[in-house]
């Protein structure tokens, strides 16, 4: 079945900052009005997983993490060990709670993980398990790109479509239902989100989640201005929220630093 649509107050923040040290102007997020306390969310992408290594479309799969992606996530845990978090919250499948145990392991104030599958990576429905070279050429077909595939033709694809077309052109091309849209989606994040800053004394919180989810979550964020090609496994992003604010700070980082 689908993620249920959640009703969730969207969030809205300031453009972009792709990758600097310099904040984006803020903008007032759905807690402005009773959020006053500061609230860093560090978002860290999962270890390298084995469908990564044999290029699967993971979606929902319980695909373990590589020698490479729990070496990794301890690097990742080195850098945080120092800060102090609140909370820890992780998306449920497996290669987001490894990367998460290890990363916990690593912090000098060990805590609870706190699950939640409002973190999931994108459910790909049918097309979960499948080569990914799949799925890219059911996006093309349904858009209407019905040239025989190569890895330059989908290159150019993805420079001329956004990314929103082509997940609602997987869920279409997806006859089970099962595929989520991007609405779904980015729904689904925001509704995650939510309810970790709804506790306004939250303090830092790390959630361990997924590559394509963080991207649609910082879309969301920073009201569909962000763009980047990919995430890094067990990079870090930072979001701030201060005095009802939201701003992002950090994306796709591998550097220690405490906000």
């Amino acid at each position: 079945m689908k993620t249920p649509r959640v009703l969730s107050a969207l969030i809205a923040i300031s453009a972009l900052l792709l990758l600097s040290c310099t904040p984006a102007k803020a903008v007032p997020s759905s807690h402005s009005s009773t959020c006053l306390e500061r609230i860093p969310l560090y978002l860290v992408r999962h270890g390298e997983s084995e469908d990564n290594v044999n290029n699967i479309a993971t979606g929902w799969s319980a695909t373990p993490l590589t020698d490479k992606g729990r070496a990794q996530a301890r690097r990742t845990g080195r850098y945080l060990s120092a800060v102090d978090f609140s909370k820890f919250y992780s998306s449920d499948l497996n290669r987001a709670i490894q990367t998460g145990n290890i990363i916990n392991d690593r912090l000098l104030n060990p805590l609870e993980i706190l699950q939640s599958e409002n973190f999931r990576e994108w459910n790909l429905g049918k097309f979960t398990g499948l080569k990914n070279t799949v799925a890219q050429k059911a996006m093309m077909r349904q858009l209407g790109y019905n040239m025989k595939f190569t890895t330059t033709r989908w290159n150019k694809f993805v420079w001329q479509t956004s990314q929103k077309e082509r997940m609602n052109a997987l869920a279409a091309a997806d006859e089970t239902g099962e595929t989520e849209t991007y609405r779904e989606l980015r729904l689904r994040l925001l509704a995650g989100i939510d309810s970790i800053v709804s506790d306004c004394s939250a303090g830092r919180v790390i959630i361990t989640m997924h590559g394509t989810a963080m991207m649609v979550l910082l879309k969301a964020l920073s009201k569909e201005t962000y763009y980047s090609s990919g995430i890094g496994n067990a990079s870090i992003s930072v979001v701030v929220l201060k005095q009802g604010m939201f701003v992002i700070k950090k994306i796709g980082v591998y550097e220690p630093h405490i906000w």
